[in-house]
């Protein structure tokens, strides 16, 4: 067949196959192993230390963990010298990740940098590059390297959020993508330093004319003139000490299309501003809102009334750490807006009440639209009284979800889980309970009815990362649950196992 097929069909089909069929075909034969090489090493990821979970982060590494980075650095090596002698090999990387975990704070390692550093000289068609992880922070020389090797082909740059004063980041003058993310619950980054600001002011401003995409971490963006920052079309802030800047923000991004905002600031603050600019972001399409602290209702009620215009929202996350309510549900103005956006595919909400009763579930159904695809629910209860057939009517109403993902504290949650491995949802790809997340699966079986099948749960690294490719490139699921999970609260809940109903997946259960 493969004689049958040109190769320029092969490239087509070869491109799309998950990455573990795309390995199998190095094997298969020259012409394949020639294709598939092109996608399996057009991402290469390096370990600097061992990534472990925040919980932890305070223990020292046990034996086996000493162990395994020591294997993880070999493996390391070997496919540096491997891009530094290899030409035709290292043209086809174009994304390179770092993952810099560090067992030691002080452990600057010198001869891993040195030896990155001379691997990235080699590597000119990269477009994209990204550091995770504080210990040590991205070194100068890395950023030097990068600009000399790729240059201006770089249009994708992630770091931590901690930086260098002199780092060369505004050299890059073609970026389309700028984020700063941190994803530890300790190793807080220090970023109060007027420098830091600068140096990302700069960056912003040289890619003024390419920059759709920027995530900045505390204040860095407070004092840059909105001139740099205008013509964004995506734009989140996590965690800024305070609101200072946002006035700007909406003033003048007039065609930003996603707006985050991740804050521990009083909620009274932002419904000041949107109350100020009810006309700001025309164009919204995506918005999320999480929040450390509790939203006051008035607040949730101006979040609602600003959201109701935006005719375009397609993706919307809402968290706002609301007390459990007595009767109802919290959040209810923002449910009561969700059949005004005619265009909402993508959903998160935290639903609050102090027992979880049929009543709440028939509410959701209602209030949710049926053309959701995507749904990350916080289900914050202290009991509950739904029974699996409320759920079984819920998901009957909403049988188009693909993604769907539940977040809680409370074992209460049992006949949630019940009705889907009961009758699992028949458009579900990805299933997730906390940080525990599974793919779905489904075929014929002998006597003609549908068997489903889970896959085991994602390794914890990957959930903590959780990047486009490992949402096999569902954009939209890994927006959903983008910064789930980061601050102290959040990271608890991530954590916790699921309830015996989430646990119990067969290999294949009939529908």
């Amino acid at each position: 067949m493969a004689k049958e097929l040109p190769t320029e069909l092969w490239y087509r089909i070869i491109q799309f196959l998950p990455t573990t069929h795309q390995k199998t075909c190095l094997s298969v034969s020259k012409m394949h192993h020639d294709i598939a090489v092109k996608y399996v090493f057009s991402h290469v990821i390096i370990s600097l230390g061992l990534w472990r979970a925040d919980d932890e982060i305070e223990e020292a590494p046990t034996p086996v963990q000493l162990l395994v980075a020591k294997r993880v650095a070999r493996a390391n090596y070997a496919l540096l010298r491997h891009v530094m002698r290899t030409p035709e090999f290292a043209c086809h990387v174009r994304k390179l990740t770092v993952q810099s975990y560090s067992f030691f704070e002080g452990n600057h390692m010198e001869y891993e940098i040195g030896t990155l550093v001379d691997a990235i000289e080699t590597l000119h068609n990269l477009s994209s590059f990204a550091w995770y992880g504080p210990l040590p922070i991205t070194p100068c020389e890395i950023m030097d390297a990068l600009r000399r090797s790729s240059g201006q082909k770089v249009v994708d740059i992630l770091l931590h959020p901690e930086i260098p004063e002199h780092i060369c980041l505004p050299a890059f003058t073609q970026l389309k993508s700028l984020v700063f993310v941190h994803r530890h619950g300790t190793h807080w980054p220090a970023m109060d330093a007027v420098p830091y600001h600068k140096t990302i002011h700069a960056a912003i401003s040289a890619n003024s004319a390419t920059l759709r995409r920027l995530d900045v971490f505390g204040d860095a963006l407070w004092g840059c003139p909105s001139a740099f920052f205008s013509n964004l079309y995506e734009l989140a802030i996590v965690f800024p000490d305070t609101l200072d800047g946002l006035h700007s923000v909406f003033e003048h991004c007039r065609g930003l299309g996603g707006f985050t905002l991740c804050t521990e600031n009083d909620s009274s603050e932002f419904a000041s501003i949107l109350t100020a600019y009810p006309d700001a972001f025309p164009s919204l399409a995506s918005f999320k809102l999480l929040s450390v602290f509790d939203f006051h209702d008035e607040a949730i009620r101006e979040v609602a009334q600003f959201l109701k215009k935006k005719k375009l929202l397609r993706r919307l996350d809402i968290l706002t750490r609301t007390e459990n309510v007595l009767h109802g549900l919290a959040n209810t103005p923002i449910l009561e807006i969700l059949p005004d956006l005619p265009r909402l595919e993508v959903l998160g909400l935290d639903i609050r009440p102090l027992k979880l009763t049929s009543a709440h579930v028939t509410l959701l159904q209602q209030y949710i639209p049926r053309q959701i695809t995507a749904l990350f629910l916080l289900l914050q209860v202290e009991s509950s009284s739904a029974k699996v057939g409320d759920w079984h009517t819920f998901f009957a109403a909403h049988a188009a979800l693909q993604y769907l993902h539940i977040v809680t504290s409370a074992p209460q949650t049992d006949s949630l889980g019940a009705a889907l491995f009961d009758q699992p949802l028949p458009a579900l790809e990805l299933l997730g309970y906390n940080s525990r997340l599974r793919w779905v699966t489904r075929g014929p079986t002998p006597s003609g009815t549908t068997a489903h099948s889970y896959s085991e749960c994602w390794p914890r690294a990957k959930a903590y990362f959780r990047t486009v490719e490992d949402f096999h490139g569902y954009e939209d699921w890994e927006w959903l649950a983008r910064h789930h999970g980061q601050d102290d609260d959040d990271y608890k809940l991530w954590g916790m196992n699921p309830p015996d109903a989430w646990m119990r997946m067969e290999a294949f259960e009939e529908a």
